[in-house]
């Protein structure tokens, strides 16, 4: 274990269970990720590619598009 890593545990000690358990949850699923998981898929690339040329083209959503777009997702 690295002295860091070591540190943070002895932090994480001094938290409630609860709190602890978040810790916990989130270290393992970090652990356990798939290496593949944080890859982009190719259709992702290209979405990201074609934003990044729209944006080059000062193409963006109007703030009318925005509020729609919220409203969608109850926000």
């Amino acid at each position: 274990m690295t002295k860091m890593l070591d540190e943070a545990v002895a932090k994480v000690r001094t938290l409630s269970e609860v709190e602890q358990d978040h810790v916990a949850a989130m270290l393992l699923g970090f652990a356990d990720r798939d290496a593949d998981s944080s890859q982009l898929t190719a259709e992702q690339v290209a979405e990201v590619e074609l934003a990044r040329q729209e944006a080059k083209q000062g193409r963006f959503a109007s703030d009318e598009e925005m509020a729609e777009l919220w409203r969608q997702f109850g926000l």
